[in-house]
């Protein structure tokens, strides 16, 4: 892994993972809204999407300027974004629901600032494939301790405890911020190299954001309404949480699988493999309520989503080591982070998520063909 050791990609990955706690506790956080803000589904899905949003913009204009950009003064600033706009949040009850959206939208730029130093210094690394596996699967750790663990305290501490949490955290990645690679470790963008946009909407650029965008559209729609699918299946809270904290959990060994394999099988054959098996695991919910049935589907979809996500973002990185592509990508995935959430709650009513599934599950087949066609133009 060059120089870059374990340790260090391991400390790195930890400030990645707070900078997506919304993201990686999604499920839980919508139930939140639903149960102590009072929110419909869709109002909480809507909510929630606002920080996608925010955090597809600012991931816009960091790829147009990440090769000329301090990682770590970026980091430092989205990190005081965070940390203003969660510890705001904790008065969520007591806030006007337009300024509330405004925060998570704050939040989600904040967070997307800090979480694109850490990928455009991994798309530096020798072995990026590894890189982002670790990475994924310290964001798989968060988010099953996150799930099976906020359903127990939640009733007691409200939103308010949840974003209380959020800030804690943040305050604790300024810690991390030192392990980003300073301006002696970054090579200068020299005369001759091209422009950020210029390699952004190259075609096969476009084509890979395009199919990475998609895919994280899919995998938010689901991950959106998790929690609530289970309780339309039966299951009570702490079930769900058991469930989905299990699910969870088991992204980490198939993240960790990406470390182990590198591109020994290629980066396309992954995640053609892993879209075709999610694409399944969500059609098993439309047969009818059962636990099995809910706890295949979730584990199915966790596993996928770790182990294919780290391909999708070392063939950003095989486009451009400098990372424009891979900063340009968490646009792709925040913006995707956006409409999965937001179009799931207009292809929603109370009790039925048919109309989202398929939808979603119909999804990963256009994202195979597109990877298709960018695996052709990167033989990967």
């Amino acid at each position: 892994m060059k120089k870059n050791n374990v340790r260090r990609t391991l400390l790195m990955a930890a400030l990645g993972s707070v900078a997506l706690m919304p993201l990686l506790v999604l499920p839980v956080m919508v139930g939140s809204f639903v149960d102590h803000l009072g929110l419909s589904d869709s109002e909480a899905g809507y909510v929630a999407s606002a920080g996608f949003l925010g955090g597809a913009m600012a991931a816009f204009y960091i790829s147009l300027r990440i090769h000329h950009l301090s990682l770590r003064r970026l980091a430092f600033i989205g990190l005081g974004i965070l940390i203003l706009a969660d510890g705001i949040s904790i008065a969520a009850a007591q806030l006007p629901a337009g300024a509330f959206v405004a925060l998570r939208f704050i939040s989600g730029a904040g967070g997307v600032a800090a979480y694109a130093s850490v990928m455009s210094a991994y798309a530096g690394w020798r072995e990026p494939d590894r890189a982002y596996g670790l990475f994924m699967a310290i964001q798989f750790l968060v988010s099953s301790v996150g799930l099976y663990g906020l359903p127990w305290i939640l009733p007691d501490t409200g939103v308010s405890g949840l974003f209380a949490l959020f800030t804690m955290l943040d305050v604790a990645a300024l810690l991390l911020v030192v392990q980003l690679p300073g301006s002696d470790e970054r090579k200068p963008a020299g005369s001759g190299s091209p422009v950020e946009w210029r390699v952004i909407l190259a075609q096969t650029s476009l084509l890979c954001l395009l199919g990475i965008g998609l895919f994280e559209a899919s995998n938010m729609a689901s991950f959106t309404y998790a929690e609530r699918i289970g309780v339309s299946f039966g299951l009570q809270g702490s079930e769900i949480g058991l469930v989905l904290g299990t699910a969870t959990l088991l992204g980490i060994p198939a993240a960790f699988g990406v470390f182990l394999l590198g591109s020994r099988f290629g980066r396309y054959p992954p995640i053609l493999v892993t879209a075709l098996i999610q694409s399944s695991a969500l059609l098993i919910l439309l047969t009818g309520p059962g636990e099995l049935k809910y706890v295949i589907s979730m584990c199915l979809m966790a596993m996928g989503w770790g182990f294919a996500l780290p391909y999708f973002q070392a063939i950003e990185a095989q486009i451009d080591p400098r990372g424009s592509v891979v900063v340009a990508g968490g646009f792709a995935t925040s913006f995707g982070g956006f409409l999965g959430p937001a179009l799931a709650a207009s292809l929603i009513s109370p009790g039925s998520y048919g109309g989202m599934i398929v939808t979603a599950s119909a999804s990963y087949i256009v994202v195979i063909i597109l990877m298709r066609m960018v695996s052709l133009r990167m033989k990967c």
